[in-house]
């Protein structure tokens, strides 16, 4: 095999760059591996095969292999659970939160309902979704999915997508500047989405 080939392989690469020093220790490493994994089996009755010492650091690979991949499961496992307990807690949250959102939201939709202003609904969407933001990470959470049902509502009963779409924006949009800012209006942070001529009460 050419040595350009030998470098660039994935196995044999590793070990073309390996010192005398680098071998001995991984040779090391094999065998002992090799030997506990003997020595386990034969405690519990097992015939392994490992006669020779390229038995021996074969079986120590293969360990160690094993091993890897049982390692690469766990973290994989232990992520999922995290995953799912932070699923859990945020909808703990949420619904503690449901009336901190709620009452912003529902304001909001009967403002929109009683200014019947063209336009002006992604405005009324995103102040909602603001104030219900800054009663806290409950009404953050809470509001979020309100919202999102809201959305899947307007799904089934036809609403464009293009609509759908424009919706979660402003709604995404007012619950990141009301966690952000507690203080200003929630009027003035949803001003980018606020129709021309909407009265000053809104």
């Amino acid at each position: 095999m050419p040595l350009e080939t030998i470098d660039k392989d994935p196995f044999w690469g590793k070990r073309f760059r390996m010192t005398a020093e680098d071998m001995r220790l991984e040779k090391e490493k094999l065998l002992a591996a090799g030997r506990d994994a003997w020595n386990a089996a034969t405690r519990k009755g097992r015939n392994v095969k490992a006669r020779t010492e390229g038995e021996l650091a074969e079986l120590g690979r293969k360990t160690i292999q094993a091993k890897a991949r049982a390692q690469e499961k766990a973290r994989s496992a232990g992520e999922f659970i995290r995953q799912q307990i932070d699923a859990q807690r945020d909808a703990t949250v949420a619904l503690a939160g449901f009336p901190q959102a709620a009452a912003p939201l529902l304001s909001n939709f009967m403002d929109m309902r009683e200014a019947g202003w063209k336009g002006g609904d992604k405005y009324f969407h995103c102040k909602g979704n603001c104030e219900a933001a800054q009663a806290g990470f409950g009404g953050e959470q809470a509001s979020a999915l309100i919202s999102g049902f809201r959305e899947e509502y307007g799904a089934m009963k036809g609403d464009p997508p293009w609509d759908r779409r424009a919706d979660e924006a402003a709604n995404r949009f007012g619950r990141d500047r009301g966690a952000a800012d507690k203080r200003t209006s929630c009027g003035v942070q949803c001003a980018a989405y606020r129709p021309k001529g909407l009265p000053p009460e809104y």
